[in-house]
Protein backbone atom coordinates (compact mmCIF):
# COMPACT_ATOMS: atom_id res chain seq x y z
CA UNK A 1 0.00 0.00 0.00
CA UNK A 2 2.00 3.62 -1.05
CA UNK A 3 1.28 6.17 1.36
CA UNK A 4 -1.61 8.18 -0.60
CA UNK A 5 -3.47 4.97 -0.68
CA UNK A 6 -3.09 4.83 2.99
CA UNK A 7 -4.06 7.66 3.74
CA UNK A 8 -7.00 7.90 1.40
CA UNK A 9 -8.08 4.42 2.64
CA UNK A 10 -11.01 3.74 4.84
CA UNK A 11 -10.60 1.98 7.86
CA UNK A 12 -11.69 -1.41 7.05
CA UNK A 13 -8.72 -1.31 4.44
CA UNK A 14 -6.41 0.01 6.59
CA UNK A 15 -6.84 -2.71 9.37
CA UNK A 16 -6.73 -5.31 6.60
CA UNK A 17 -3.46 -3.97 5.70
CA UNK A 18 -2.46 -3.67 9.35
CA UNK A 19 -3.38 -6.93 10.15
CA UNK A 20 -2.06 -8.93 6.77
CA UNK A 21 1.79 -7.16 7.81
CA UNK A 22 1.22 -8.21 11.52
CA UNK A 23 0.93 -11.42 10.15
CA UNK A 24 3.75 -11.44 7.90
CA UNK A 25 5.66 -10.24 10.89
CA UNK A 26 4.81 -12.90 13.36
CA UNK A 27 5.47 -15.48 10.46
CA UNK A 28 9.40 -13.76 9.74
CA UNK A 29 9.58 -14.24 13.48
CA UNK A 30 8.51 -17.96 14.15
CA UNK A 31 10.58 -19.11 10.99
CA UNK A 32 13.65 -17.03 11.98
CA UNK A 33 12.91 -19.10 15.51
CA UNK A 34 12.74 -22.09 13.52
CA UNK A 35 15.91 -21.98 11.82
CA UNK A 36 18.30 -20.83 15.17
CA UNK A 37 16.72 -23.56 16.96
CA UNK A 38 17.89 -25.94 14.06
CA UNK A 39 21.22 -24.84 13.76
CA UNK A 40 21.63 -24.39 17.31
CA UNK A 41 20.40 -28.20 17.56
CA UNK A 42 23.24 -29.55 15.07
CA UNK A 43 25.71 -27.77 16.68
CA UNK A 44 25.10 -29.10 20.17
CA UNK A 45 24.56 -33.04 18.78
CA UNK A 46 27.91 -31.76 16.82
CA UNK A 47 29.67 -31.63 19.66
CA UNK A 48 32.12 -33.90 20.50
CA UNK A 49 32.48 -32.83 24.02
CA UNK A 50 29.39 -34.51 25.50
CA UNK A 51 27.78 -37.86 24.68
CA UNK A 52 24.59 -36.78 26.07
CA UNK A 53 24.09 -33.12 25.09
CA UNK A 54 21.07 -31.63 26.62
CA UNK A 55 18.83 -29.89 24.05
CA UNK A 56 17.02 -27.23 25.29
CA UNK A 57 13.84 -25.65 22.86
CA UNK A 58 13.70 -22.24 21.53
CA UNK A 59 9.86 -22.64 21.27
CA UNK A 60 9.76 -23.37 24.61
CA UNK A 61 10.42 -19.77 25.57
CA UNK A 62 7.68 -18.50 23.18
CA UNK A 63 4.69 -20.77 23.52
CA UNK A 64 2.73 -18.51 23.14
CA UNK A 65 3.42 -17.50 19.71
CA UNK A 66 3.68 -21.32 18.64
CA UNK A 67 -0.24 -21.94 20.20
CA UNK A 68 -2.09 -23.61 17.54
CA UNK A 69 -4.94 -21.29 16.06
CA UNK A 70 -8.56 -22.42 16.10
CA UNK A 71 -9.15 -20.27 13.11
CA UNK A 72 -5.53 -19.35 11.11
CA UNK A 73 -5.88 -16.75 8.43
CA UNK A 74 -3.25 -17.60 5.40
CA UNK A 75 -1.51 -15.04 3.73
CA UNK A 76 -3.51 -16.06 0.28
CA UNK A 77 -6.66 -15.31 2.44
CA UNK A 78 -5.40 -11.98 3.47
CA UNK A 79 -4.44 -11.00 -0.17
CA UNK A 80 -7.79 -12.02 -1.15
CA UNK A 81 -9.56 -10.10 0.70
CA UNK A 82 -7.12 -7.06 0.44
CA UNK A 83 -7.64 -7.59 -2.90
CA UNK A 84 -11.68 -7.80 -2.90
CA UNK A 85 -11.41 -4.43 -0.98
CA UNK A 86 -9.04 -3.16 -3.75
CA UNK A 87 -12.10 -4.03 -6.21
CA UNK A 88 -14.57 -2.89 -4.41
CA UNK A 89 -13.56 0.64 -4.01
CA UNK A 90 -12.54 1.37 -7.26
CA UNK A 91 -16.09 0.35 -8.48
CA UNK A 92 -17.63 2.91 -6.27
Amino acid sequence: MKPQEFWNARFLEISAYCQAHLIKIVDDLKREINLQEAVTNKLIKADSMSKKPKIELIRDNYKELFKEEKHEITPEDITRRMREIMKAQKHK
